[in-house]
């Protein structure tokens, strides 16, 4: 029997103009600091598309921080500010190999918190910067992709969660 497929939500389209109003508003503030990790991620989300490479889990979490750490990686190069990015770069590299290899909580947590951390860090910096200049759009674009990683984290291990859940051995009824 052929089942017809299921209508898509009145409000589908809505949404999704609003996802690339605010894409598009975020790439024209941000410039450089929101083209470089977005190509990053496309190019990264085709390569896990096309190759056994791709993750099981966590999928949108490791391609935010891959994506953010060749920014990073982009941004010592040509501004040559090495040693303001490598502990960044070091650190984000190694928790997402981690998670990568060996996905769960621990992993998954240990990168969160790394996120987190830093999230509140550049909120705090962003407070200081003038509305409009190169910090601040800088700022804004670290901002997003780390609360969008964070999302992307506990997305992630929901989806772990349900995949590798221990099923239940029903109750053994007691003899009278």
């Amino acid at each position: 029997m052929n089942e017809s497929p299921k209508p898509a939500h009145p409000l589908a389209s809505l949404g999704g103009l609003a996802g690339a109003a605010a894409g598009w508003m975020f790439a024209e503030y941000t410039g450089a600091s929101g083209w470089i990790p977005i190509g990053a991620a496309i190019l990264l989300l085709l390569v896990f598309a096309k190759t056994p490479l791709k993750p099981k889990w966590f999928m949108g979490a490791i391609i935010l921080t891959l994506a953010h750490v060749i920014w990073f990686t982009v941004g010592g190069a040509i501004a040559g500010v090495w040693s303001a990015v490598i502990g960044d770069i070091a650190v984000l590299l190694v928790l997402t190999v981690l998670l990568w290899l060996r996905p769960g909580l621990i992993t998954a947590s240990l990168l969160g918190l790394v996120q987190a951390g830093s999230l509140a860090y550049n909120v705090h910096l962003i407070m200081q910067a003038s509305f409009g200049d190169p910090i601040h759009r800088a700022l804004t674009a670290h901002i997003v992709l780390r609360a969008i990683a964070i999302f992307a984290l506990v997305m992630g291990y929901m989806k772990y969660r349900r995949e590798t859940a221990q099923p239940q051995a029903e109750p053994v009824p007691l003899q009278p």
